[in-house]
């Protein structure tokens, strides 16, 4: 019996140094100023709000995975089951995809001269998609709107027509399971001292299942979706049939 894992953690390396609150508007005010326009903020007034976007969609996220493998045999036959388990949760608030897996590998000596054998695998996945975009929004949008008002509604600016990231993962529902399934049968004649006949054969196929669910809701005027609506589909994953028959060299017998 054999194992091997590990766990641990992933996290974003070479932040992006966000704006502070103070910083954004004096660059917005010179900003307006070289477009002569009139300043969008008292510097002597701003409010208490300082958000980090980008800490506020991003964390750590934890991963794990984990393999067992058991072999042995007997003179006719020999075997390898193995079962293995990934989950990796990422940086990106809500995204998450877990794994399992299973393989299966057995050779038969049917006779001294005649083997028969396969490799089978299957495995399970199950994703949660969050948009990339979320990003875009967290360097776009001001550090003086809160992810948050004081009556716990989703924050947002009249100056911009940027969405609120955090409230775009929040509302984001993309789910994709997936089944495979692999497997590859083969057999071996050694017809002479120097020379065998090989066969094999392979398949591959699966199906994979996304749904998408968008609820109702309202940010703001430009980040709103008023009708609810769900959509699901299948792809099937499927591989013609590979079939091989050869004749190759046996292994020489050094005398």
């Amino acid at each position: 019996v054999n194992y091997d894992g590990y766990i641990g953690v992933r996290t974003l390396t070479n932040r992006v140094r966000m704006a502070d609150a103070r910083l954004f508007a004096q660059y917005s005010n010179e900003a307006a100023q070289y477009d002569n326009q009139p300043l969008p903020y008292d510097l002597n007034g701003l409010p208490a709000n300082n958000t980090d976007w980008l800490s506020a969609i991003t964390g750590t996220g934890f991963q794990q995975n984990h393999n067992v493998s058991i072999t042995g045999g007997t003179e006719k036959t020999t075997y390898l089951f193995s079962a293995g388990y990934m989950e990796e949760e990422g940086v990106l608030k809500g995204s998450r995809y877990d794994r399992i897996s299973l393989r299966l590998n057995n050779e038969y000596t049917i006779f001294k001269d005649f083997k028969l054998g396969h490799n089978l695998s299957l495995a399970s996945e199950d994703k949660d998609n969050r948009p990339a975009s979320a990003f875009t929004n967290a360097y776009r949008q001001s550090p003086l709107v809160p992810v948050r008002d004081v009556n716990s509604a989703y924050g947002y600016s009249t100056r911009n027509n940027v969405a609120n990231p955090v409230a775009q993962l929040d509302y984001t529902n993309d789910n994709l399971r997936g089944m495979r399934f692999q497997g590859g049968f083969y057999g071996n004649l050694n017809l002479f001292n120097h020379l065998s006949l090989y066969s094999n054969f392979g398949i591959e196929t699966g199906q994979n299942r996304g749904t998408i669910y968008n609820p109702v809701y309202e940010v703001s005027s430009n980040q709103r979706n008023p009708t609810r609506a769900k959509t699901a589909g299948r792809k099937a994953v499927a591989k013609v049939p590979t079939e091989a028959l050869r004749l190759t060299p046996a292994a020489a017998t050094r005398i």
